[in-house]
């Protein structure tokens, strides 16, 4: 899912492209960067990098490759995005909302639902979240699914497909059965 353009430009100022969100990923920081906001990004965020952003190259890239200068929208509960920060997280047992701390989650429900909380309430459902960025605009966190439990649920899924099949074929005679079959 993340991807360098063919010059290697992308590499050398430390960002990658996000294809499913259309958005640069900072490296380093794990978080979108809006294509307005690199050269400075870069010089501020990573001065010791010492990387110069070339505007003409940078406007080239962004018209080729489809790169949004906004955040993108997020849809329910996505499976994660490639190169931005997973992170363990709270969501709230009334109503879609996830944070980051527990705390958070409180004061959410202090103000939201009028309702008190407690840290060791097991109606609190622990979650995966990733935020799109570090700066105020970008710090809602929102839910999502692992990779790896949507890889292994697909594979279980084949996997009990192919079961299916294989139970519907008519069994060899043990004559014909060999070192192939086993």
């Amino acid at each position: 899912q993340l991807y360098d353009v063919p010059s290697g430009a992308l590499s050398r100022w430390g960002v990658l492209i996000n294809r499913r969100l259309k958005a640069f990923i900072c490296v380093a920081c794990q978080a979108i960067v809006l294509p307005s906001a690199l050269a400075q990004h870069t010089t501020r965020q990573h001065k010791d990098a010492r990387v110069s952003v070339d505007p003409n190259q940078l406007a080239s890239i962004v018209e080729n490759e489809g790169i949004l200068d906004m955040l993108p929208a997020i849809d329910s509960m996505p499976v994660e995005f490639a190169g931005l920060k997973t992170e363990e997280g709270f969501g709230c047992p009334s109503c879609s909302v996830v944070c980051g701390s527990l705390q958070s989650l409180a004061n959410h429900a202090r103000f939201d639902h009028l309702q008190s909380l407690s840290e060791k309430d097991p109606s609190i459902r622990h979650v995966h979240i990733q935020r799109l960025g570090r700066g105020v605009s970008f710090k809602a966190p929102f839910e999502v699914r692992l990779r790896a439990m949507e890889l292994q649920s697909s594979q279980a899924d084949y996997i009990q497909a192919l079961h299916q099949e294989l139970n519907t074929r008519p069994s060899l005679p043990s004559s014909e059965v060999d070192h192939r079959h086993v």
